[in-house]
């Protein structure tokens, strides 16, 4: 089957600590919920919220989860995810500052370029490229549209499919039946010369429909002496239908499009940080989606959900070509030429989940199924161009790629008294083709690969409250990462591929108490071992299974109330302590990639009786490497680096004001390093802004 392209759719007091803390707290108890009171209360508990499973067909108990709410903090730039995430633990921020696409990895697990080892979704619709054959992920929403995110560790491949890091699922801003007429727009300007304008409506257009609309365009010239400009516009839609009590359906689309210099890698961090090493290199994203769910609800006990999606990604690269035998890490290309690689992504999948409650062999019993069908089409053509920033040129190679792909998961809770034990399986039947149309230059045959993977994985969660304040925990679950395309058929001339390769396998075990010690105090202590075999990655001109690493560690978190009154203050942090090495292979003995023994996160968290919101974050990384080869070059220096945020409301107006100073002490590091070098941090930088609403 071939996807038609016309059918594809479219401040606060210092911090109370720099050092190692050793203390404990979590964000995800799953204790009995807090009654919500008010205001106050509500941003209370959004600092450390506990995970419910209410009207959601996942099922939590037993499993590691964190979850964000947008309400905790002030609100700050869209594609700062250092500060997104600062209440996450194990998540590592691999910062890219010209907002091309995302960059993180957890637990040391795999290469966090273009977060290829984590699965995002936001509202159950995968944001990459392609999460099976190409798992890049080039799009997040922005922080303005998003109302609460969830992380999901041990147990996110029963629920999710791909990835080995986990699954991050955002929650989209939704219209609300039965509201009235609403209206927002807010302005961001910064250093840099970056600028964000957003506006939403939310317009209700019966008792049973209403309809939300927004838009945002940001762009900025970045920091970096040329080339590190970028500009984005995108814009969506939601139209919500209620049938009747409990039955809803939900009609939605999303377009966005993206212009992205690349300045290029340094060759030394002594140098100029500012200094642009690639000023022809540009990137261009364009991504048109589109989805429509069913949602009932009405049977006491019984959810189903039904999501039809589809659409259209478009990756475009323009990169200089170097002179043979120049130097790659952090050299200027000087070849009158550039390399052009356009890649087409073309996407139509359905979702069913069910979730029961039920009796059968224990007190109570919660089924949790589903069935994925996913296909992709990515045609990718790449060709010489005849200058050093030309947008078109001679063709090399032309790629007809495809991915098929039915997935089957199921999980059923046993619940006695105050112990649950939920077992689960996922089958993942993924069928992949690849067949060159053009490879010139090539010293091989033309070649065509197509094979069926069945991917089986198996989970169990078990959770028992000792009494009303605290839970023990442990999962052992199964996640993997797939053969990509580039693994399969390599697109550097040269390159070989094994016959043999298998995905990557995944095994984690995490055990660990939640507790609340009072009403000011939460705390989660998590101890865990991740086995990784399969990995990919080079020996020589070879791609193949490298080889088994093992990861293990601890994380803590804590959200401890300092004050309540008329000023709330919180110190809310998490640490992550791992041990990381290669344990076969030729890379045995040898620490993975941004796989940093230590990484902490803790700050100040303060409200004004809601009329004025404030924080100030502190983010400690140990150093590390940047390739799984250790290489000299290639190491990361540990860095700490302090954000303050503020946001107040002027009374009577309806208008909110907030500002940021991110790097706030100007730490001179990097957390990102390629073959083409070293891809400096951010500088200190300030934003400003205001929004308002109707």
């Amino acid at each position: 089957m071939i996807i038609n392209k016309r059918c594809a759719l479219f401040l606060a007091p210092i911090l109370l600590s720099f050092s190692l803390p050793m203390s404990w707290a979590e964000d995800d108890l799953t204790l009995p919920e807090i009654q919500v009171t008010g205001d106050r209360d509500s941003w209370r508990q959004s600092l450390s919220p506990l995970v419910s499973e209410t009207r959601e067909t996942t099922l939590k108990k037993g499993k590691k989860v964190i979850a964000i709410d947008s309400k905790a903090a002030p609100l700050a730039p869209t594609n700062n995810f250092r500060y997104q995430f600062a209440r996450t633990p194990g998540i590592m921020v691999s910062e890219v500052n010209n907002e091309s696409f995302s960059s993180m990895s957890v637990r040391g697990l795999g290469d966090p370029h273009e977060s290829q080892n984590l699965l995002f979704v936001a509202d159950g619709v995968p944001l990459a490229a392609d999460m099976y054959g190409y798992g890049a992920n080039y799009y997040q929403p922005p922080a303005e549209w998003v109302e609460r995110t969830e992380f999901f560790r041990g147990g996110a491949g029963l629920l999710y499919g791909p990835m080995p890091g986990g699954a991050v699922s955002y929650q989209l801003r939704k219209p609300r039946i039965g509201e009235g007429f609403k209206l927002w727009s807010g302005f961001r300007s910064g250093s840099f010369n970056s600028n964000t304008y957003s506006l939403g409506t939310q317009i209700p257009v019966s008792g049973k429909d209403s309809v939300l609309l927004e838009g945002q365009i940001r762009s900025s010239d970045g920091f970096r002496q040329s080339n590190s400009r970028y500009n984005i516009g995108q814009a969506r839609m939601n139209w919500l239908h209620a049938f009747r009590s409990g039955e809803t359906l939900s009609l939605s689309a999303h377009v966005y499009g993206s212009k992205h210099g690349e300045p290029g890698g340094l060759a030394s961090p002594s140098v100029d940080r500012t200094l642009t090493t690639t000023p022809n290199d540009r990137l261009e994203l364009g991504r048109t989606f589109g989805s429509l769910e069913y949602r009932n609800e009405r049977s006491p006990g019984l959810l189903l959900t039904s999501q039809l999606y589809g659409g259209a990604f478009e990756r475009n690269s323009f990169r200089q070509k170097a002179l043979t035998g120049a130097a790659q890490f952090g050299g200027t290309p000087t070849d009158p030429s550039n390399t052009i690689q356009k890649q087409s992504f073309y996407t139509l999948a359905s979702e069913t989940r069910i979730k029961w409650d039920h009796a059968f062999l224990a007190e109570r019993n919660t089924l949790s199924s589903g069935v994925l069908l996913y296909a992709v089409d990515s045609p990718f053509i790449q060709e010489q161009g005849g200058s050093a920033d030309a947008s078109s040129g001679t063709a090399q190679k032309n790629i007809d790629r495809k991915t098929r792909t039915v997935s089957l998961f199921l999980e059923e809770r046993f619940e006695w008294g105050n112990t649950s034990i939920t077992p689960g399986i996922r089958v993942e039947n993924i069928y992949q083709s690849i067949r060159e149309n053009l490879n010139s230059g090539s010293a091989v045959p033309l070649r065509t690969n197509s094979e069926w993977v069945h991917v089986p994985l198996l989970g169990l969660g078990i959770e028992t409250k000792l009494d009303p304040k605290h839970e023990v925990y442990l999962n052992l679950s199964q996640s993997y990462r797939p053969m990509t395309f580039q693994d399969t058929v390599p697109l550097n001339n040269g390159d070989l591929i094994s016959e043999d390769l298998k995905p990557s396998k995944v095994w984690t075990l995490e055990t660990g108490i939640r507790d609340r010690l009072s009403e000011r105090l939460t705390w989660d202590l998590s101890a865990f071992l991740i086995s990784y075999s399969d990995q990919f990655g080079r020996v020589g001109n070879i791609l193949q299974n490298t080889g088994a690493a093992i990861h293990q560690g601890f994380e803590a978190a804590y959200d401890l109330e300092i004050l309540r009154g008329a000023l709330d203050l919180h110190w809310v942090g998490n640490l992550t302590a791992l041990n990381a090495r290669f344990k076969e292979g030729s890379l045995s003995g040898k620490t993975p990639q941004y796989a940093p023994k230590w990484l902490i996160k803790n700050g100040l968290y303060s409200n004004l009786g809601n009329r004025a919101k404030a924080s100030l974050l502190h983010t400690f990384v140990s150093d590390h490497f940047g390739d799984d080869g250790n290489s000299v070059n290639r190491t990361i220096p540990s860095y700490r680096v302090l954000d303050l945020t503020l946001e107040g409301k002027i009374p009577h107006t309806g208008i909110t004001v907030f500002a940021g100073v991110f790097n706030l002490l100007d730490e001179r590091y990097f957390s990102r390093v390629r073959s083409n070098g070293i891809e400096p941090a951010m500088p200190r930088n300030l934003s400003i802004g205001l929004s308002a609403g109707i």
